[in-house]
């Protein structure tokens, strides 16, 4: 996401600065970040957001080990979908942890249950985006 999505870059960026430090930043979103920023031509933008976790703005988290394990399942449970491997750590670490998450990435992250039939849950839902 960068500012050329206006609306949805803005609502971003307004959550994440409003949560700061209780926000709490998997290990592979950095990475997923980085990928990106450096395919849209934002290499600095990547370096950037790196720096900025390490400087204490949101809090970096490095999974467990039973993280990885679930998240690992959780692929080959939703094959189908495509999902790649820093979702579902995020989303086994959602899980795990019993917390929303900040994404758009509403059509894998919807699917994806724990044991009880419950959801991931969602810091914004779909209804709450605004409108291009």
């Amino acid at each position: 996401m960068n500012r050329r999505e206006g609306p949805l870059h803005e609502l971003a960026v307004s959550l994440l600065i409003g949560f700061g430090r209780d926000a709490l930043v998997p290990w592979p979103v950095p990475t997923a970040v980085d990928l990106l920023l450096r395919k849209r031509g934002y290499r600095r933008a990547s370096l950037q957001f790196v720096e900025s976790l390490l400087a204490g703005t949101h809090r970096l988290y490095a999974p467990t080990e039973s993280e990885p394990r679930r998240a690992t399942e959780l692929g080959k449970t939703y094959e189908d979908l495509g999902v790649d491997l820093p979702d579902l750590v995020v989303m086994a670490i959602a899980l795990n942890r019993d917390i929303a998450v900040l994404t758009l990435d509403f059509r894998h992250f919807r699917v994806v249950q724990n044991g009880n039939n419950a959801g991931i849950r969602m810091v914004v839902e779909e209804h709450q985006l605004p409108r291009k």
